[in-house]
């Protein structure tokens, strides 16, 4: 049942669900329409359960803020960018380059975690602070959206649900990395859409759009949905606003020094040849099912508005613009080193969907419609789903979290003792074999005191078929570092790539150059020292 680094099989999970609760209505006929009008109606404790969600969602998040543990090395890689930026080095390195710590994140990324840095210091810490703000952005800006179409305690029930759902995918929402940011605005879109259709909610509109586009190229297509629905509103001159807007804003950082749209556009193509993975593909699908299924239970719910009914073609609209969005997003959630993290920022407007819907619901409730059976069944199995997710996937996080933390704050301590010892020396973190490559995550104590950030594992590993720069060896050579620090036990530079065809990240050559120029003459607890030759 569970999926490798992505918790449990959410299309098993949701099918054993629905199993089980089709048993349950057979042997006791009724009990989820009970369920379902209780919902609706104990507002209060509604509210309460989603509040409960909600809380889970944010101990988790601050847990991981509060520790010394790092889950992925691309969090290493955007926090040293970030800093390299901050300290006046390019955003996007050449392939002429001696360095190698670009990857291909938008500028905006490593532009708000180099602002916070600015005010709280270079370190993963700060870091994940900043983080840690996006993902509570995220839930109240989903809550003040889900606001405007149902009241209190259902809109903090539903935003308990995304948040279980979100949180049932993994961490991403925590990480130091571009997904907070893009689940926040993502959120935000739909609710400045879902407001007055004023051209000031037209321009923040374009602004949030074009910045979800800095943080990665693709991110735009997950505020699409929410630009339906403002266009549906607004009309085609404050449509065409939103894109001039979006247009401009996505331009602005590469108007800075130090930030080069041709670099990084090569970084893009480069990185747009790494693949197919089928596994990632088969698990975002299923993330994609499960949060089709408000889209399915609106072909369920008949308008009880007949005016409504006239235009119902519009109403489906942004839907179809949903489901057209996430198959797009597919295509990038299937690419080597992606996966279901890009599929969810789909979930604030999944729900928002349907909330309409249940909103409708009620309405034929009243006027002795009544509700299909198939809402009421996918509805509650979706709770329950959402539930399941969720909670284990906290626990699992939580139980990660705790087995590893003595451990990285012990390699934290020691980086830091080696700093100590050797002040007035230039200290680079190195690389040993695969299986050690999680000690390097603990790097920025070095980058804090100067130290510069050469050779990134995760840039290396998405230069695929690119050989380094004779300007790399000549780094090397001219014995520019005073110091490399190795995983202890590890033949320096020794790490196959994780994506296919898996050949040397750094290759023969350079272990040659490297053991020419630097031999070890010591070790710490976790770290070999390589020194100068003489």
């Amino acid at each position: 049942m569970f999926n490798g680094d992505f918790a449990l099989n959410p299309l098993l999970v949701f099918a054993l669900c629905a199993f089980f609760i089709l048993l349950i209505q057979v042997l006791t006929p009724g009990w989820t329409l009970g369920l379902v009008q209780w919902i609706a109606a104990k507002r209060t404790w509604a509210g309460a359960a989603g509040g409960a969600a909600i809380t889970l969602y944010l101990v988790v998040g601050l847990y991981y803020a509060f520790s010394p543990f790092i889950w992925d090395h691309g969090e290493l890689a955007v926090a040293a960018g970030a800093k390299m930026y901050r300290s006046g080095h390019v955003l996007y390195n050449s392939i002429q380059d001696a360095e190698r710590y670009s990857t291909l994140y938008g500028p905006a990324t490593f532009m708000i975690y180099g602002c916070g840095m600015s005010v709280l210091g270079v370190s993963m810490g700060a870091c994940k602070a900043v983080a840690s703000a996006a993902a509570v952005a995220n839930i109240g800006f989903c809550y003040l959206a889900l606001r405007r179409v149902a009241p209190a305690g259902l809109s903090l029930f539903a935003t308990g649900l995304g948040a279980l759902l979100i949180l049932g995918h993994n961490w991403a929402a925590f990480l130091c990395k571009a997904d907070p940011f893009i689940l926040a605005l993502a959120a935000a879109a739909l609710w400045c859409a879902t407001g007055k259709p004023s051209w000031s909610a037209a321009i923040l509109l374009g602004a949030l759009i074009g910045v979800e586009a800095d943080l990665k190229v693709h991110a735009f297509l997950y505020c699409l949905p929410a630009l339906a629905v403002f266009a549906q509103k607004a009309g085609m001159k404050k449509g065409l606003l939103v894109t001039a807007t979006s247009l401009i804003v996505f331009w602005l950082p590469f108007l800075l020094p130090g930030i080069s749209f041709m670099n990084w556009w090569r970084l893009m193509r480069i990185e747009g040849g790494s693949g197919f993975d089928l596994a990632l593909f088969v698990v975002s699908l299923q993330w994609e099912a499960v949060l089709c299924l408000p889209l399915l239970l609106l072909w369920t719910v008949r308008s009880a508005d007949p005016e409504k009914s006239a235009h119902s073609g519009q109403d489906k609209w942004p839907p179809l613009v949903l489901g057209i969005s996430m198959a797009a997003a597919l295509v990038f959630a299937s690419k080597r080193g992606s996966g279901p993290n890009h599929i969810m920022p789909f979930v604030p407007c999944a729900i928002y969907f349907a909330l309409e819907k249940w909103r409708e619901a009620q309405i034929n409730e009243r006027l002795g419609l009544g509700m299909s059976n198939f809402f009421r069944l996918g509805a509650v199995t979706f709770v329950v789903c959402a539930v399941l997710l969720g909670g284990s996937e906290a626990a699992r996080m939580i139980s990660i979290q705790a087995k590893n933390n003595p451990t990285a704050r012990a390699v934290c301590e020691d980086v830091r003792q080696i700093i100590e010892q050797l002040p007035a020396k230039r200290i680079c973190m190195g690389y040993g074999e695969l299986n050690s490559v999680r000690f390097t995550f603990y790097k920025m104590p070095l980058l804090a005191v100067g130290n510069p950030e050469l050779l990134n594992f995760s840039a290396m590993i998405g230069y695929h078929g690119f050989e380094l720069s004779d300007a790399s060896y000549a780094l090397i050579e001219s014995k520019a570092v005073d110091v490399w620090l190795i995983p202890k036990d590890n033949a320096p530079f020794s790490m196959p790539n994780r994506y296919a065809p898996y050949a040397d990240v750094f290759g023969e050559r350079f272990r040659k150059v490297f053991a020419g120029n630097y031999e070890k003459r010591g070790s710490s607890r976790f770290f070999d020292l390589y020194l100068k030759r003489s």
